[in-house]
């Protein structure tokens, strides 16, 4: 009859849709989630890679104390670096939710002092000074101690926020 064909192309459309609108769904939050995540992981990683970097023109210090350009980029406090100004702007928007976020603050900022203090220390004749060489050390030991905080907190800001996405061991 005429009403009843009438139907059938409108209850096609609809089983289509129940069929396949819900997937579709679910498949495009599913992609968007993983994009994000991937993009706050980059972000992460990149942000991490320029502490690294930070941290490597303080030891060539050790060896070049006149290196005017890394002796310029070490002086940087932990606002003005390019992890700080992450940090204070991208980093704050996107995890400054997570209970990390606010647990990186104080092991970066303890990273950019050691190693003041460190160049501070190599401006004295401390070459054939044992007790200026063991506080330069030392100094370079607090600077470790606090960047493998900054990259446990960095790595754990990215998990808080993506509890969904991290795998673990």
């Amino acid at each position: 009859s005429r009403g009843s064909a009438s139907l059938r192309p409108h209850s096609r459309a609809t089983r289509f849709s129940m069929c396949f609108s819900m997937p579709a769904w679910m498949s495009a939050v599913t992609t968007l989630g993983g994009a994000r995540y991937a993009q706050d992981l980059s972000f992460a990683s990149l942000v991490k890679v320029d502490h690294i970097i930070y941290k490597q023109r303080a030891y060539v210090l050790v060896n070049d104390q006149s290196n005017s350009e890394f002796r310029s980029a070490v002086s940087v406090d932990h606002h003005d670096c390019r992890l700080g100004k992450w940090y204070e702007g991208p980093a704050k928007e996107v995890f400054g939710d997570v209970p990390s976020f606010l647990r990186l603050l104080d092991p970066h900022r303890k990273v950019h002092s050691s190693v003041h203090n460190m160049v501070q220390l190599m401006e004295q004749k401390w070459e054939y000074d044992d007790g200026l060489q063991d506080k330069i050390f030392n100094a370079l030991r607090i600077a470790e101690s606090a960047s493998l905080d900054v990259m446990r907190a960095i790595d754990n800001m990215v998990a808080e926020k993506h509890p969904d996405k991290v795998k673990t061991t």
